[in-house]
């Protein structure tokens, strides 16, 4: 399947590369360079796959957290990774990954002002009419997802490329609802608890009724089904709050255009990028 725009959540692959292989790799200077054998291998693969016009690699940065007021989001994740060992830091190894891309003359840049889920978005927002794929296992992406979009979860022979039906068959509801679903069941991984007694299923019944949070807000008192009334009506105010962190809006303050100029094609093999800039 050909694209027009490849985007990568540099981080996401970069940590399942990393943690995906137990134990380090090193180089002849003893260097663990596990994660940059297993992102540049991933990287060329998911390349020579979809065979874009244009890749571009978007990185978070350690700091790269919203400064947000509710200490339950994302409390789960390390914030500051100067504290972690070499051998457990992906981050120890992203300037040989920088080089890596330097070489193969794909752009990236780092999500200094946001997260890079947020920094994708805008792209996604100011390129509405070319066919894009974004690479991550993160399930916010989901709700970027339309007949022009698609979401590429890899994971070798398992891997998944999720559009709208794909997202459907999963979960139950659109990818335009795909933030309300969230914010109703909660996201362990972003540390996000949801509304209490509320599941999938339920979380599905109520968007089917209500369509959007505004309608949810407005209509919750004149819905007929008791249960969700009793589990909802007190509990609004939380609600928008999870959707707000959950929805990925268009973010003007950030600057996010891109030129879709066409990439090089790829020459190398993973061993030789690395023998070549004497990483290995």
């Amino acid at each position: 399947m050909k694209t027009d725009l490849l985007i990568i959540d540099g981080l996401n692959l970069l940590f399942r590369m990393f943690f995906g292989i137990p134990a380090p790799i090193r180089n002849s200077d003893g260097k663990d360079i596990r994660g940059i054998i297993g992102f540049t291998g991933s990287l060329i693969k998911i390349i020579e796959e979809f065979e874009p016009y244009k890749t571009i690699v978007i990185f978070d940065t350690e700091t790269s957290l919203d400064d947000n007021e509710n200490d339950y989001y994302k409390a789960n994740r390390i914030k500051d990774w100067n504290q972690v060992e070499d051998d457990q830091n992906p981050f120890t190894q992203l300037n040989e990954i920088i080089k890596v891309l330097e070489f193969l003359k794909i752009e990236y840049r780092y999500a200094e002002l946001c997260e890079a889920d947020q920094y994708i978005a805008n792209i996604c927002y100011e390129n509405t009419v070319i066919n894009k794929v974004i690479v991550s296992t993160d399930k916010d992406y989901w709700q970027l997802i339309n007949n022009n979009t698609s979401v590429f979860y890899p994971r070798g022979k398992k891997s998944v490329l999720y559009d709208e039906e794909k997202v459907y068959e999963k979960i139950g509801v659109l990818p335009i609802n795909v933030p309300e679903y969230k914010a109703l069941v909660g996201d362990s991984s972003d540390g996000i608890p949801g509304i209490k007694g509320i599941g999938p299923k339920t979380a599905v019944e109520i968007i089917n009724e209500f369509k959007s949070i505004d309608n949810i807000k407005s209509e919750i008192g004149k819905s007929e089904n008791k249960k969700v009334y009793d589990k909802l009506s007190n509990e609004l105010e939380q609600l928008e709050e999870y959707y707000k962190l959950v929805k990925l809006d268009y973010n003007e303050k950030l600057n996010t255009s891109i030129e879709i100029a066409k990439d090089e094609k790829l020459k190398y093999k993973t061993m030789e990028i690395l023998e070549i800039l004497k990483i290995r």
